[in-house]
C-alpha cells in the first residue's frame, strides 16, 4: 500500500509542512533518509521516532539503538528491522519524528489516505512542501526574523523535492 503522509515540523508558524506519498513496505531507515531529502538537511545529527498508537497507549521508540544505546535509558525498535506498515495501518494513525536533539525538530506525522499500490507511480512522491526548512544547526533563530535565503513558492519547492527524491530513488534501487 501507499500511504499519503503530512510531516508537520511542529511549533513553527505560519506551519512548514510537506505530504508525501511513501511505499508501506519503507524502513524507518528509509522513511528517515527520506524525510532528509524532503525537508532538505544533511543528516548530520541524531534523530528517533516514537508513537502511543499502541496497545494500551504505551510508548515505544524507534531508531538506531547503536547510536542511541543508553542516551535516554531506553529501549528502542531497531529502524532498520521494523517497516512503517507495522505502525501506519489506518488513517489518521500518528507518529512523532526528532531530529537533532540540540535543537530538538519535531515533526507531527499523520497518515492522511491509503492508496493502492500503482506499479507506474512515483515512490517516495512529494505531493506538495511549504516553505523551506530550518538550516542545520540554526536552532530555528532565523525563523523569528528573515529567512536568510529567499522564500521559495510551495510550487518550485515541490518540484526540488521531488528532484532531490529521484536521486534518493536512484540511490535505494542500485
Amino acid at each position: 500500500m501507499i500511504l499519503q503522509i503530512k510531516v508537520t515540523l511542529k511549533g513553527i508558524k505560519p506551519p512548514i509542512w510537506r505530504r508525501l506519498l511513501v511505499d508501506d513496505r519503507f524502513t524507518f531507515l528509509q522513511f528517515h533518509e527520506l524525510l532528509q531529502v524532503a525537508f532538505r538537511w544533511e543528516d548530520s545529527h541524531l534523530h528517533e521516532f516514537h508513537t502511543t498508537s499502541t496497545p494500551h497507549n504505551r510508548k515505544i521508540w524507534i531508531g538506531d539503538p547503536i547510536m542511541l544505546e543508553g542516551v535516554f535509558g531506553r529501549r528502542l525498535l531497531d529502524e532498520k528491522d521494523v517497516q512503517l506498515r507495522e505502525f501506519l495501518q489506518n488513517e489518521k494513525d500518528k507518529l512523532v519524528y526528532v531530529y537533532d536533539f540540540g535543537d530538538d525538530w519535531e515533526h507531527d506525522i499523520v497518515v492522511e489516505n491509503i492508496l493502492p499500490y500503482d506499479a507506474d507511480g512515483r515512490y517516495p512522491y512529494c505531493v506538495k512542501a511549504t516553505r523551506m526548512a530550518p538550516e542545520e544547526d540554526s536552532g530555528g533563530e532565523w525563523l523569528e526574523h528573515e529567512a536568510p535565503q529567499k522564500p521559495m513558492p510551495p510550487k518550485q519547492l515541490t518540484d526540488a523535492v521531488n528532484k532531490d527524491l529521484e536521486a534518493f530513488h536512484a540511490d535505494e534501487h542500485k
